[in-house]
């Protein structure tokens, strides 16, 4: 209940322009009763559209606000992408975003020319090394 209040209050608030989800995570779908029945947080989707991005498990969200007409980015999250430990963010990633804040639309996704292994080390001594 007090995760869909976030999400409800964010919604409310002008000062807001987007939401980006820390992470992925579980039990998502729990929120749905507490926002899909609310009239205020519905006409505040609708009203007041905001930029949304994350991946996982808040695809049921991603779900939750197409059926309220919102577009949303299935991607980059803040603690994965923005949180990174290296010093800056993949590039395709970095590009996509950086598109997202734009508000550049495409119908065409192109695959990143390069594959990077994920990190086993997340300790302070990894911190600023690259992929």
């Amino acid at each position: 209940q007090a995760r869909a209040k976030d999400l409800k209050d964010a919604f409310l608030d002008n000062s807001i322009a987007g939401i980006i989800c820390a992470i992925g995570g579980d039990d998502t779908y729990r929120l749905l009763p507490y926002l899909m029945e609310d009239e205020e947080f519905i006409k505040a989707v609708e009203e007041h559209p905001k930029l949304f991005t994350g991946f996982s498990d808040t695809t049921i969200n991603h779900l939750m606000f197409y059926k309220l007409g919102l577009s949303t980015y299935y991607g980059p999250n803040f603690i994965c992408d923005l949180g990174e430990i290296a010093d800056e963010m993949l590039p395709y990633t970095k590009r996509a975003f950086e598109s997202y804040l734009e508000g550049n639309e495409s119908d065409e996704i192109i695959s990143s020319d390069t594959w990077y292994e994920e990190r086993e080390d997340f300790s302070r001594a990894a911190i600023g090394t690259e992929r």
